[in-house]
């Protein structure tokens, strides 16, 4: 869990303050019924001021009897390949780690995997959030690639990034 707290701190510090925006993880412990815990299920989530507005793998279609995903997940990865990308190449690239992870190769169609996508909208979901909320991304170069986005999510992030949280009517 050192290692995850290290990649959360690294991405936390590249979200906009204004947002109270923070990427998480936890382990969930599998226990068979010897009693002992062999394996523990990650779940990684996004919360936008305290609700959760991604999360893994509850907004997946994730077969629950295979223990690969739990290991092999590939969202870690994914976090670290967008932290390593140089700013000036962010909007506009393909992470390979969100379709080659979530059940599609590159080309969109679908791959053989364990972790099955549920809704092709959620694929690029993740670095979507990243990429509205990044504050090393201006506000002018932010409005101009609103128009690609395919996750609604990432709509509210912008909004709030721009006019507010005063701009957004909060529901309870």
């Amino acid at each position: 869990m050192s290692a995850f707290s290290k990649l959360k701190k690294q991405i936390d510090g590249l979200f906009d303050p204004v947002l109270k925006m923070e990427f998480c993880c936890s382990a969930y412990p599998m226990r068979p019924k010897n009693g002992y815990a062999t394996r523990s299920i990650p779940r990684f989530y996004v919360k936008l001021d305290k609700k959760i507005i991604w999360d893994f793998p509850k907004d997946f279609d994730v077969d629950p009897r295979s223990s690969e995903w739990c290991t092999d997940n590939g969202i870690s990865a994914l976090v670290r390949e967008y932290i390593d990308t140089p700013v000036s190449e962010i909007l506009h690239k393909e992470f390979s780690g969100e379709y080659l992870r979530f059940g599609y190769n590159r080309k969109g169609s679908p791959k053989t995997s364990r972790a099955k996508q549920s809704d092709p909208d959620v694929v690029v979901s993740l670095t979507d959030l990243f990429k509205a909320a990044d504050r090393r991304i201006g506000k002018e170069k932010l409005v101009q690639w609103s128009g690609s986005v395919k996750n609604f999510k990432a709509y509210t992030i912008i909004c709030v990034r721009l006019y507010g949280w005063e701009g957004i009517i909060k529901q309870p």
